[in-house]
């Protein structure tokens, strides 16, 4: 306990000491400045990113969870994961999807990793995309383009066979799921 309070006092200590380094005047004319149209596009970008992800989440989710109540646990998730350090506010998707919609932690850290996982992936495919236009990479790196997109592909199949996992098991032959293999037979005759 007393070493939560230390860090909450460090915190708020260094947050105070950022805030005395800026002019909170200057912030505000900078924001008075701003042009209007751009603060509401922004913003409507910024919602219109919460219905994709929290679609995302609907689909994942199927039946066990409202797009409303999802686009709300969402906007919860992203003010935690800025707020809390280290990112930690992530896992309140969990927390938040089991309390409200009754959803199971195991569930929950399977979506939260599954939507990271999908992140990650768009992230890395504009990232190649982009850098395979510049024109001052070296050779050398444009040649290793389509081997990262080539694991980028694997990876991308791995997840849909992953998420298809149980179809594919059911369609295995009789002696892939109850043969020798099963029985631990085979490695019990070496």
């Amino acid at each position: 306990m007393v070493k939560k309070i230390i860090l909450v006092l460090v915190s708020v200590a260094l947050v105070a000491y950022l805030l005395h380094q800026i002019n909170v005047r200057d912030v505000f004319r900078v924001v008075a400045q701003f042009p209007a149209i751009y603060m509401l596009g922004g913003f409507s970008f910024f919602v219109a990113g919460h219905l994709v992800r929290a679609l995302r989440f609907k689909i994942l989710l199927k039946d066990k969870a409202p797009l409303g109540g999802l686009f709300s646990i969402i906007a919860v998730q992203t003010a935690a994961a800025g707020f809390l350090p280290l990112r930690s506010g992530e896992f309140s998707l969990m927390y938040l999807l089991k309390r409200e919609h009754d959803v199971e932690y195991p569930i929950g850290a399977a979506m939260l990793v599954l939507a990271k996982a999908l992140d990650f992936l768009i992230v890395v495919s504009m990232f190649f995309i982009s850098f395979g236009s510049f024109k001052g990479v070296p050779v050398f790196f444009k040649e290793l383009l389509p081997w990262a997109g080539g694991l980028l592909f694997l990876t991308l199949v791995a997840l849909v066979l992953l998420g298809r996992s149980r179809e594919i098991y059911a369609k295995l032959p009789a002696f892939v799921k109850e043969g020798p293999l099963m029985d631990n037979r085979f490695m019990e005759a070496a």
